[in-house]
């Protein structure tokens, strides 16, 4: 063998050595296999999640819900939440109150129900917004 052989061949292994070892793949998150958006529950919500998906299966609302204080309706608790999109795998809208809940009203819009403080057994008129994760749009409830 000639010197060109000789110097094609150590560049060639040098090259090669100098190249890291093919990585594993990462998981695809898709709506079949959504780790993110539990990733985050997880972090956030220490693992007492609940998701409920919108209609069309475009976006998850990732719930917590506090313990009820005494003196406060059953149905009224606190409320932590985000709506995660999973097309583009962000949170496009997150809240927390202190005595609601969220619901899915159309595949696009949310109704969150506000429970004001009962006074002397006395139950206020439930309120709240709704809000729209295509527009960002909010709109109020009227009390």
């Amino acid at each position: 063998m000639n010197i060109w052989s000789w110097s094609g061949i150590t560049l060639l292994l040098l090259i090669t050595s100098c190249t890291p070892p093919p990585r594993p793949p990462s998981p695809h998150i898709t709506r079949d296999n959504p780790l993110l958006y539990q990733e985050i529950a997880q972090r956030r919500f220490l693992g007492q999640a609940e998701y409920r998906f919108n209609p069309t299966k475009t976006h998850v609302m990732v719930i917590r819900r506090g313990k009820t204080r005494p003196f406060t309706p059953k149905y009224a608790q606190p409320l932590e939440f985000f709506i995660f999109d999973l097309a583009e795998q962000r949170i496009v809208y997150e809240d927390q109150q202190a005595n609601g809940k969220v619901t899915w009203v159309t595949p696009h819009q949310i109704k969150v129900t506000l429970f004001p403080e009962t006074m002397q057994g006395i139950e206020n008129e439930p309120y709240g917004y709704l809000y729209d994760v295509q527009t960002q749009q909010k709109t109020v409830l009227s009390q």
